[in-house]
């Protein structure tokens, strides 16, 4: 199953339902035409931060998958993002066990990047590597990642 929710980190207190246009301000009508429709926004669990400390994540779910991808598609193309001056980042609410997985192939993926090659890790833990011929390969596990890296290092 794919994950419904976005989390965006940096957006002052107060401002998640007072400011439905926050997601049209960041992206701009060429990318969003109108704002839009929100299930739900809350704030994560974690204690009220300190006055002038960085505001808790919110935690949104979008109505359309669509716009969803779109977001996430757009806040990755684009980099850093700015709300009214403020660094925001939007990025996919993935479960505990799915970090998990995804935390296994941070050293093939740092490697990998290194080395040139152009890896992309898909949901919900399924690394494709762009080869420098523009060959794709797919690789299902950590370990499958791990020796691919060594066999770039018996092939040099």
């Amino acid at each position: 199953m794919f994950p419904q929710s976005d989390v965006i980190q940096g957006v002052a207190a107060g401002r998640v339902v007072q400011e439905p246009g926050l997601l049209v301000d960041v992206f701009g009508q060429n990318t969003l035409s109108t704002s839009p429709e929100i299930d739900r926004a809350h704030r994560t669990l974690a204690p009220k931060p300190a006055p002038g400390a960085r505001p808790r994540p919110v935690i949104i779910r979008l109505h359309s998958f669509q716009v969803k991808d779109l977001i996430i598609r757009e806040a990755r193309r684009r980099g850093p993002l700015l709300y009214k001056d403020h660094p925001i980042r939007i990025y996919e609410d993935y479960s505990p066990d799915v970090l998990k997985l995804h935390s296994e192939y941070r050293t093939a993926m740092a490697e990998l990047y290194k080395r040139g090659y152009r890896p992309a890790l898909l949901f919900p833990a399924k690394l494709r590597i762009m080869m420098p011929n523009g060959e794709r390969k797919w690789l299902t596990s950590a370990p499958a990642a791990e020796k691919f890296v060594q066999d770039l290092d018996n092939d040099s």
